[in-house]
Formats: C-alpha cells, structure tokens, sequence
C-alpha cells in the first residue's frame, strides 16, 4: 500500500497544490492517489495499462477536489474481476496478508472492481475526463463510513454524499466483467467486517443528502439528486448504473451500448441520445441485444423526457452471451443462438421501452412515466414489448406516455399489459405486438384518468407488495419458475360493469397470495377471492392521489354487518370509524366517512384521510410519478359466519355501475388498424441531434485492442 507513481498523502486542505501534465505507464498498482486531501486540482494527466483502482479518492473522507480533463486508459482488476448472478453481484474481502506486487491479492477488495477513476466519495469536481476500458470507467462505491486512517471519523457518512460536479466526461468499452456492469457505476459496499474491509459489488442503495455527518435515516435529512451532465458513453454493457436514491441525468448521449441506464430510486433521464446500433462495426457491438429503456418492477419513480432513441432495428444477432463473457445471468432477454446457423430472436429484441416480468412478489405501482420522446430509424413494432407471464410484475406493467409521442399514439395514453383488466373502455384499444393495452389519459367528457395502486391484506393474501416469501407460501412453478406464478392465484380483481352477469366476458386480472393490486381509475374495481368473502380485510390506499375516485367492492352475503376503522401509522388523532351510507349517492357524496352494502356487494370510495397531504410527486419536465406511501389503512370486519380459513360462503357478483365510458366510440383516425412503419408526425423534433460541445473531443475511436478477453 501507499506505493504509488502519484500521491498527494495527508495535506488536507491544500488549494494550492497542482498536478498536471504527467503519464504514468504501465503501473502494477494505481495511478494518482488522493488522500486524506482537500481541494487539490489534478488536471491533464494521462494513464494506462493500470491495475487496480487508477485515479483513485482513498478513504472517503476527501472532497471538493477538482479532477479534470484526465484520461485512464487500459485499466485491469487485481484478481479476478468482481461478477456474480443478477443484481447482487460479488462478496470479496480483504486479503489481510496480501502479497507483493502481481500477487493476485487485494489489500483493497474494490480493486476487484477496478475502474479508471475512483470516488469513495462523490463530493469532488469531475469534470471532462476521458475512462478507456476497467471493471467500470467511472467507480462510485457507498461506504457507510471512512475507512484507512479515518475509520473513525465520524462527521462523514461517504456514501450520502453527491457531487461537487460531474460535467463532460466520457466512458467507453467496459462493464463486460458482470452481467449488470456499466461504464459508469454507483454501487456497491465497502465497510469493515470486524479488522478487515469487506465488499459487496452489487445493488446497494445511497441515501444522498444535504448533510454530511452520518447516523441519518434513510427518511431523514434534506434529500440531493447525484446529477450527471453532459455526459458521452459507447462500447459498454450497460452504461450507467446507479442504484442510489436520486439521480438525474441530462444532457447525455448513449452509442452502441447493451442497455442505456439501469436506475433506482427518484431517477430522471432528460435530454438524451440513446442510439442503439451506430453503424460503427469495429466497436464489436452491432449484433448484441440492446435496451432503450427497462422499467424497474416497484417502488422506484422513473421519468424519461426529451430523449430521442436511434437505430433500434430488429437484429439478427447470433449471441446467447456478450462476448467474453461466461456468466452472462439473463439470457431470456437477449438473442438466443441456433445451432443450425440461424438466429431466433427474443421478442425482447431491440426494444426501446420493455419491463421486468419475473416475479410475483413485486408488483408495478404507478412508477414509470415518459414524455416527449423522439424516434430515428426505429420500426413502431420496437417501441414497446411486453413479456406474458403468469406474474404480478407482467399483469400489472404499466407506464403513462404523458403526450403520446413515445406510443404513437398523439395524446397522453396510459400503457398497461395484455390483462383485460387494462381495458377499462371501448376507447381503449388492444396493440397485440407490443402486448399491451393503450389507453387515453383524458377521455372525452369524463375525469382524467390515473393509474392507482392498493394493498389488500386477507387470510389468504399475507404478503405486502415487496415482502419475502413466507414458509408454507406459494412458489412459482414449471421449468421457467422465474415466469408461472399460477400457483399463486387466489382470485382476481375485475372491472365494475362487465361478465357473464352482464352480458360479456369479465375484464379481470388474476390476484394472487402476494399483495399489490395496480389498475386505471375510472372504472369500479371488484375483488373476488376464491375462498368466499374474507370476515376481515384490510386495504391500504398506497397510490391513491388526491381526488381520484377509485370506487371499490367485495360480495358479501345478505344481512351481513360491517365495522370499518381507518388507521393512521403514527397520527392516531386522524383514526376514524366509517359510518353505513342509506345508498349509493349517500355514499358517493361522503367518500371519505362512509360505506355502503346493498345486501350482496361491500362499497367503499378508497382513499387516504382526507387530512393527510397526499399531493407528493416525483415530477421533471413537467411529467411525474406519484408518491408511495403506507400510513393509512382500512380494517373491514364482517359478522358473517366464517369457515376455519376465515371466509365467507358466498356467489360473487360484479356491480354493474361504475364511472362510465364514453359514449361515442374514438374516431378511427385515431385507431391505427395496422402498425406505421414510419415515425408519427407528432413526435417531437426538438431533441438535440450533436455531440454536447464539452464533450472531451480526444475520446478513441476504437476499443482498444487490449482489453482482457479473461472476462
């Protein structure tokens, strides 16, 4: 350790200090070390065939250093490089008797997941440098403490920190060690474990705020956004992976990459270029699967506006792996091989926007939301694909197209999946080839619509949307286990108005053992459970915003009684008792302290206490996301006569009144019969269509020859 070609060592605040203009060549360990040092400038450097971390910020404690116009090129891990499966990436502790120099041993365990320039914390000034090849180009680890000579400081917590700036940097030909590695990476943790530091490669969260010290909640302190700007990525896997809580990234460009971004949290993509396929064939990446845009499955708030996404053509790519590398996890979204020299191609192939659809267990609230978005060179069947499985995160994908343009469709349109339950009106319509339902936010002459979110907590329904499978609980079935949750099913949940009782065939969704029920305001929703009618149940509200009605129903049998409580999370002066409504109407117009029961249907107006500030949203360019909360619930017991699982016997039936639709069907002008081959004239043009002018110009043409193939 400490042996290193640069290193400004323990100076503290040293405005005065400069290093620039130097070339360090063919290191066996980094290159220019930061440490226990504030306020430096290292400016015009240059770097490559590094091990280990390159330009690197040592303990966590450094900040407000200005690391400018610098280029890292070649950069290798110590060891093997950090991979594992899906999201959770690699443990790798601290080889405490590490040996000499190419020994293989890391002293540091993030030197596993090298990257040209590393940040321990990201409170420092990167501006305009350029990261050729690493585990990563840019390497933001969380550390929830300073470690090294400042393992017990305590007015710092690393990992809550965001950026001084980071303006007009570039990365390029890296994240190919691991299946979710990115050009540009903020994640990870490296914390003690007893004496020795241990690290963990994979999604870990970052809570990043106004203050510094630690000992915060992740509820607590003055929330910050880390803000990428003016940024240029190509040649990576993926190229900017964030799993923080807040991120914005603007004014950035994405060429040839595996997938544009992965993030989490309050996340905003603005002002992009997303060009999947550049024409550039000695990069090596034309013929690999490529994303515009994956929606995460629950609990974050995405927003992508202004962007304006190239060359997504359906490929003809031959790979089952990116090259190089063996342990590529997710093989059901990318190109399959076929052995007879053809390729069978996903219909996940070159999709701009597509979600995840794996699990049961997490199930999409409102969470993903786009506007003004541009297509170039990209076939409308590439917009959008939805995978069908039997899974709560499939039935319940949805997004809003706040303006239309990413859909085509020219109006704000809510997307949902194939499920019927998504047909909320005869002006929606069916788009089998993305496998979704296209709705119209504003319908003519009735409220505008949302997409809302509850929890329903019954004897059979035990699980809260998110929670961990318990003992005894249902577990997905079949060869393809991550994609038939069948098994599950304990009911579904249907639309007011429709079903055998009226004439037509149930709008429905199954529901299953697992909570989390996501659907369009606008019409009733009826639950029917296959035990009966639960004697109890409690609802929870979570995305209901204010002044949506979302009208609810169970069947219970005649002369049941009810006593309805709501409850406050920590406010018990807002706790109430519903009181029984003498009808509809009367119910209607008192949504907020009644009930009703006609003697075969249970109705209530689901909403949070009116009391409570429920207007919270996650919003960018005038698109937003609504806010997710737990703190009210609705506890419904009924006096009828329950068998020993805790039900009711009983025939259910779906109310026949709801809000209504439109009369009128849409005029066919608006019902695309086919699917356009070319880019709707309502699309926006405006995106911006150069290189961002501080873009460093010096970015290589090529990858470089010398990348590891030992992936």
């Amino acid at each position: 350790m400490a042996r290193y070609p640069f290193h400004l060592h323990l100076l503290g605040h040293s405005p005065d200090s400069l290093l620039s203009d130097n070339v360090a060549r063919d290191t066996y360990f980094r290159c220019y070390v930061i440490h226990g040092t504030h306020d430096v400038l290292e400016t015009e450097n240059v770097a490559f065939n590094a091990t280990g971390n390159c330009f690197y910020v040592e303990d966590g404690v450094e900040e407000n250093n200005t690391v400018s116009h610098n280029l890292a090129a070649y950069v290798k891990p110590i060891g093997k490089g950090a991979s594992g499966a899906f999201q959770d990436g690699e443990i790798v502790k601290e080889d405490v008797n590490a040996g000499g120099l190419g020994s293989g041993q890391r002293k540091q365990p993030a030197d596993s997941t090298a990257a040209g320039f590393y940040f321990s914390n990201s409170h420092n000034y990167i501006i305009g440098n350029v990261a050729s090849g690493g585990w990563s180009g840019f390497g933001f680890p969380g550390l929830p403490t300073p470690i090294g000579v400042f393992k017990n400081d305590t007015t710092v917590e690393p990992r809550s920190r965001p950026f001084g700036k980071f303006y007009g940097n570039t990365a390029h030909s890296s994240g190919f060690y691991w299946a979710s590695g990115g050009c540009i990476y903020v994640g990870g943790d490296l914390r003690y474990e007893g004496s020795a530091l241990k690290y963990i490669s994979g999604r870990q969260a970052r809570n990043t705020r106004a203050e510094k010290k630690s000992g915060y909640q992740p509820w607590q302190g003055t929330p910050l956004w880390m803000r990428f700007e003016n940024t240029l990525m190509y040649a990576c896997n993926r190229g900017l992976l964030h799993w923080g809580d807040r991120v914005d990234i603007d004014r950035v460009e994405f060429h040839d990459i595996g997938r544009s971004v992965t993030l989490f949290g309050e996340a905003w993509l603005g002002n992009a270029i997303v060009n999947g396929v550049s024409g550039n064939e000695d990069i090596g990446m034309s013929d690999i699967h490529h994303d515009g845009f994956q929606f995460y499955d629950i609990n974050v708030k995405s927003v992508v506006t202004d962007t304006e996404f190239r060359n997504f053509e359906k490929s003809n790519c031959r790979y089952t792996t990116l090259p190089g590398n063996t342990n590529w996890a997710q093989n059901d979204i990318v190109c399959s091989w076929d052995v007879a020299g053809g390729a069978s191609v996903s219909a996940h192939n070159n999709i701009i926007w597509s979600g995840l659809y794996h699990s049961d267990e997490f199930k999409p609230q409102q969470i993903s939301a786009v506007n003004n978005i541009k297509y170039t060179n990209v076939p409308k069947s590439q917009y959008v694909s939805l995978k069908v499985a039997e899974t709560g995160a499939s039935r319940f994908f949805n997004f809003i197209d706040f303006d239309g343009s990413a859909t085509g469709e020219g109006r704000p349109t809510i997307v949902g999946s194939n499920q019927e339950w998504w047909h909320v009106c005869d002006d929606c319509r069916l788009e089998p080839t993305w496998n979704v339902w296209l709705c119209p936010k504003q319908p003519a002459g009735f409220p505008e619509r949302e997409v809302a979110h509850i929890e329903v907590l019954t004897p059979d329904i035990t699980v809260t949307n998110g929670g961990i499978q318990k003992p005894g609980s249902c577990l997905p079935k079949g060869a393809d286990k991550a994609g038939d949750w069948s098994a599950c099913d304990v009911g579904y949940v249907a639309l007011w108005g429709h079903g055998p009782d009226h004439g037509d065939e149930l709008r429905s969704s199954p529901i299953t053992s697992n909570a989390g029920i996501t659907g369009i305001t606008g019409s009733g929703w009826f639950m029917a459970l296959d035990g009966g009618a639960p004697k109890r149940v409690t609802l929870n509200p979570s995305q209901v915003p204010n002044g949506v009605k979302l009208r609810f129903a169970m069947t219970y049998p005649k002369g049941t009684t009810f006593t309805v409580t709501g409850k406050h999370v920590w406010n018990s002066a807002l706790d109430l008792t519903y009181d029984l409504a003498t009808d509809l109407a009367d119910l209607w117009a008192n949504p907020n302290t009644k009930y009703f029961f006609d003697g075969t249907n249970f109705f209530m107006m689901l909403r949070k206490h009116f009391k409570i500030d429920d207007t919270g949203r996650h919003e960018r360019s005038n698109t937003w996301v609504y806010d997710v909360d737990t703190v009210w619930t609705i506890t419904v017991e009924a006096s009828c006569t329950a068998n020993g699982k805790g039900f009711c016997a009983v025939t259910h039936k779906v109310p026949a009144w709801g809000d209504g639709c439109p009369v009128t069907a849409v005029p066919a002008t608006l019902v695309p019969t086919a699917i356009p081959t070319d880019t709707p004239t309502l699309v926006p043009t405006d995106v911006p269509t150069s290189v961002p002018t501080m873009v460093p110009t010096s970015v290589p043409t090529n990858v470089p020859t010398n990348i590891p193939t030992d992936v």
